[in-house]
């Protein structure tokens, strides 16, 4: 009777233990999923307000354009005013790049 007590209770011992990381994993296996939907959405949302900044970059380099073309009537050329243009230039093209790639 104690090898089949031994052997009932070690059963009953050795389920609970399956039974509890199966439950374990599952609900790890639900918090990373839901972790990682939180992830993308955040994701898409940094994406979407990083496309705005670079929308608002080609607007002020137009603005910058336009004010250094009124300036070098009045004043004549300005210091340093290619380099800005040239910076300008190509934080939008490699962000051109960025929203271009497939």
């Amino acid at each position: 009777m104690s090898i089949l007590n031994t052997i009932t209770n070690t059963k009953t011992v050795a389920d609970s233990f399956v039974n509890d990381q199966l439950k374990w994993r599952r609900e790890r296996i639900e918090d990373l999923t839901r972790d990682l939907a939180k992830s993308k959405e955040l994701t898409a949302k940094y994406k979407k307000l990083y496309k705005n900044e670079c929308d608002f970059v080609k607007q002020l380099r137009d603005l910058f354009v336009f004010t250094l073309d009124t300036l070098k009537e009045d004043m004549g050329e300005l210091p340093n005013a290619d380099e800005v243009l040239s910076v300008i230039d190509k934080h939008i093209e490699i962000n051109d790049n960025f929203f271009n790639k497939k």
